[in-house]
């Protein structure tokens, strides 16, 4: 009788209970991330602030001698290289950069507001505005015009294709010559106007359909704490059925309560690592989805670098809360199972 309850009680807590605590661990951590405000503000912080280095040393890269296999694309990048601006310096002295940080960053905030409750949903707008502004300026004008000014003068076949290209709207296939005028300013208000043909302001949340006032930061963090619940009631009664001493009850309980804190903690640190790695893989192998040949390039390793750190940043800060609830359920077991050999009569079987 004794072994039957052994077993049942065990499977109970096992096969049910500790799954089911990996399961909740895991919602818990990840919800309270999403819908925290340091995840949120962690993204421009991290993600837009890494943006101007990550440009520069990509193309700083690109410049390197053997960097690029395709004459085309390289003479484009020399040819940009002879600016007087970087690229870089460019997105930051035409206001691309201050856009990322100042509109694209507030309205993530502004997205974080609405679902706390503090602002109506249907109010947060992405404006894109300065940012077809920017890239319409004179400045981006100049700055493109004098790339074409220092490449050298296209043939008529060449004239014909860029004519053709552009009509098309494949960029990455321009000759890397330049036509004359007309071209290069039909073209620019040809690539100019493909690139600004959206709508000044979009509705980010436009189908979320999100009740206003509702705070689903608070909701979220209540219910994913109260389905902690499920797991306690098939632990509390695994343990009573496994539990035929006192010491086999908070035995079984908490060795339940390690396992199922010590797998999402384990698993939490191999994803973190999986997803690193997936980045590092050798972006050369990358040309199968886009097929570029700066994708092959030295420059797409350093980019890949970058990313990965980012990355590497951004997956810390999200599953950090899966952690450390992960720890502290798994503290609880060690602390449980402790009890279960100094506390008075406890061993008593």
């Amino acid at each position: 009788m004794k072994g039957i309850r052994i077993f049942i009680g065990g499977s109970i807590l096992l096969v049910i209970a500790a799954p089911l605590f990996v399961a909740v661990i895991w919602a818990t951590g990840v919800t309270q991330a999403i819908f925290g405000d340091d995840f949120l503000a962690g993204i421009h912080s991290t993600v837009i602030d890494a943006v101007p280095g990550l440009v520069e040393d990509s193309f700083a890269a690109a410049q390197e001698e053997g960097a690029i296999s395709d004459p085309v694309e390289r003479q484009w990048v020399a040819a940009a290289a002879q600016a007087d601006v970087t690229p870089s310096q460019f997105l930051e002295k035409v206001g691309i950069y201050t856009w990322l940080r100042e509109e694209l960053a507030a309205t993530i905030d502004e997205v974080g507001e609405a679902l706390r409750g503090e602002r109506d949903p249907k109010e947060v707008v992405l404006d894109l505005g300065p940012l077809k502004a920017a890239l319409t300026s004179s400045e981006s004008r100049l700055y493109f015009q004098g790339i074409l000014d220092r490449l050298p003068l296209c043939n008529k076949e060449e004239v014909e294709r860029w004519k053709e290209l552009v009509l098309h709207d494949r960029r990455h296939n321009l000759p890397a010559c330049n036509p004359g005028t007309p071209i290069p300013a039909g073209a620019l208000d040809v690539m100019l106007a493909r690139i600004t043909d959206v709508p000044d302001k979009v509705p980010v949340l436009k189908d979320a359909r999100l009740p206003r006032g509702a705070n689903y930061v608070r909701l979220a963090g209540q219910m994913v704490w109260l389905a902690f619940l499920l797991p306690l009631v098939f632990l509390l009664v695994g343990g009573a059925i496994a539990g035929v001493s006192r010491f086999a009850y908070l035995a079984w309980t908490g060795t339940t309560l390690i396992i199922g804190g010590l797998i999402p903690l384990f698993a939490t640190a191999a994803l973190q690592e999986f997803i690193a790695a997936g980045i590092d893989v050798d972006p050369g192998r990358w040309e199968y989805l886009a097929r570029s040949p700066f994708w092959t390039t030295k420059a797409s390793h350093v980019l890949a670098a970058r990313m990965s750190d980012v990355a590497s940043e951004v997956v810390t800060q999200l599953f950090a809360p899966v952690g450390a609830i992960a720890m502290t359920v798994a503290g609880l077991g060690l602390l449980v199972l402790v009890l279960a050999f100094v506390m008075p009569g406890s061993r008593e079987r």
